[in-house]
């Protein structure tokens, strides 16, 4: 699952809705906790754009 869609894995795994795979999943997925830290730092530092917000 990891580097997939949350909504295309939840599809893929049969479960009606997404916070059901994020729940079961993300915990087995290494590293998902700094990742997003650092996104998020990145964000907030204005090193990058979030995602959807043009360039």
């Amino acid at each position: 699952m990891e580097g997939e869609y949350p909504k295309a894995a939840s599809e893929r795994l049969g479960h009606r809705r997404t916070g059901i795979t994020m729940d079961l999943y993300t915990h087995a997925v290494p590293g998902t906790g700094k990742r997003l830290a650092g996104k998020v730092d990145e964000i907030l530092s204005g090193k990058t754009l979030p995602a959807g917000t043009g360039n």
